[in-house]
């Protein structure tokens, strides 16, 4: 599977989280409480498996560089891939 690619922003209802994200889409956690972090997932369209983000996003959520599934044998190589209804601004890279 390759791009360009277009995950959808998924809204959590009220009692569930990340963990129920659905295939094709990303959302976002906020960190444990006193961690400003922001920590962004996506749920892979091949494997449905979900996986952090660790990746540079520009402020119109373009991601870079290109997206791997990190779940072994998903073939999923994406690029480039844009987050649908990114609002953060740009978010550097995690080391």
């Amino acid at each position: 599977m390759t791009g360009p690619y277009t995950f959808k922003r998924y809204e959590a209802p009220e009692g569930s989280g990340w963990w129920e994200t659905p295939p094709g889409h990303w959302c976002t956690s906020h960190g444990s409480k006193g961690t400003p972090q922001l920590n962004v997932f996506l749920c892979c369209p091949v494997c449905k498996e979900i996986a952090g983000l660790p990746h540079q996003i520009d402020s119109k959520g373009l991601v870079h560089p290109s997206v791997v599934c990190p779940h072994s044998p998903c073939p999923m190589h994406l690029m480039p891939v844009t987050l649908e209804g990114w609002p953060y601004g740009e978010k550097p890279i995690e080391r």
